[in-house]
């Protein structure tokens, strides 16, 4: 994770929340962006799956702003139901400052299972179309949330293998 945030630098505050992170531009030179960084890589991080919060943060470098947003979008809507489980409302854990864990499980395996899970859920919502976005937007998410999920279990998988 030293690599992810050398290359992302991801601010924290006390608390170990993202706060900002700064972006290299095509230019080579360091920006501060305001709000979060990779979020599924720091999620990964914190439950110890290094090798994943790396691969994670890997990927994110690949992405353009506009599509860095589809990852931004399917990781707030999952601590939202996350939120809603656990206190009724989407936004009240955050609101009132519950600290509530990102995954419901405990060890690494539950843990990229879950992970695999949301990312599935969140492509069939996606493919569902539910939201009625153009055939183009919804090919774009797709795509971006298919990587995503390939590269995690590609590197989910051996590392598993090597344990």
């Amino acid at each position: 994770v030293a690599e992810a945030l050398r290359r992302n630098e991801i601010v924290f505050d006390e608390k170990g929340e993202v706060t900002a992170y700064f972006e290299r531009d095509p230019k080579r030179d360091w920006r501060l962006i305001s709000g979060v960084g990779n979020l599924w890589a720091v999620e990964l991080n914190k439950v110890g799956l290094t090798e994943e919060a790396r691969a994670a943060s890997d990927y994110w470098q690949t992405l353009s702003f506009e599509e860095k947003s589809v990852l931004y979008i399917e990781y707030f809507q999952y601590e939202a139901r996350q939120s809603k489980l656990h206190t009724g409302t989407p936004l009240g854990a955050r609101d009132q400052g519950i600290e509530l864990p990102f995954f419901n499980s405990t060890s690494k395996e539950n843990i990229m299972n879950e992970f695999f899970k949301i990312i599935n859920k969140s492509l069939k919502i996606v493919i569902d179309n539910t939201s009625g976005n153009s055939i183009e937007q919804v090919q774009k998410h797709k795509k971006i949330l298919t990587e995503f999920r390939n590269v995690m279990q590609e590197v989910y998988s051996k590392n598993s293998n090597q344990q």
